[in-house]
């Protein structure tokens, strides 16, 4: 099994719906399984794929 599934298996047995976990990592797997449905849910409204841009300045070579 990938790190990609083991990752996926673990975010599917998240309650995303119920009260956020107060042990690390469940806490914070718990708010990306929160902050997949979100923009999830966004998409939908807007009916087209969320898309980001990252603009960087500064030296090319760094």
């Amino acid at each position: 099994m990938t790190n990609n599934e083991e990752f996926e298996k673990i975010l599917e047995n998240i309650d995303e719906n119920g009260p956020e976990p107060q042990e690390e990592p469940q806490r914070q797997y718990y708010f990306m399984k929160k902050a997949r449905a979100i923009l999830k849910q966004k998409a939908e409204e807007l009916g087209r794929p969320l898309t980001a841009c990252t603009v960087t300045f500064g030296c090319p070579t760094v």
